[in-house]
């Protein structure tokens, strides 16, 4: 007998008291086929990553069980027809490491041969001379006295018109009067 994780979504369109008889049949499965149940891991109702069957929330369930390697497909096909399970995943658990506390070990100072290493000569690097740009300042200009400048008034709209156009307007105008009498 090997030790195994089933993990299973129960679809979330259904009732509390339905889940515990989902969960019964699910149990009830894995002893029918000669497993024994170690421990079960009831999470709740939560969102699913993505919609499953038209389903967004769904009811998590995680057992810990023992079966015999040769009935885990016996055991899928239990789980297949029971029809609100919407995934499930079986996997192999494996059995913790435990390790061993190590020793600590000291190591007893032995004296090593030192090698000589001639230390090599840097050559020297000169910093390079940088030269300060120089600047130059521009000099004043003899100014004159700023006249301000005259705003000439802007012309209006009217006063832009010329006679012409003063005249097509006017007409316009009476063309305007008269088809509005009309109606």
């Amino acid at each position: 007998m090997k030790s195994y994780e089933l993990a299973y979504i129960i679809s979330g369109d259904i009732q509390d008291s339905d889940v515990k008889k989902i969960q019964k049949k699910v149990l009830e499965a894995i002893e029918k086929i000669g497993g024994k149940v170690a421990k079960e891991d009831f999470w709740g109702k939560k969102p699913l990553a993505y919609t499953m069957k038209k389903q967004d929330f769904g009811f998590y369930v995680l057992i810990l069980c023992d079966l015999p390697p040769e009935k885990l497909e016996a055991l899928e096909s239990e789980i297949k027809l029971i029809d609100k399970v919407i995934r499930y995943l079986i996997t192999k658990k494996e059995p913790a490491k435990v390790r061993k506390p190590t020793e600590v070990k000291t190591k007893k100072a032995v004296p090593k041969e030192e090698k000589k290493v001639e230390k090599a000569e840097k050559p020297k690097v000169e910093p390079e001379k940088v030269e300060k740009p120089k600047v130059i300042e521009p000099k004043p200009a003899k100014s004159e006295p700023v006249k301000p400048v005259e705003e000439k008034p802007q012309k209006t709209a009217e006063k832009e018109k010329t006679s012409e156009e003063k005249e097509r307007v006017a007409a316009l105008d009476k063309k305007l009067e008269e088809i509005l009498k009309e109606e």
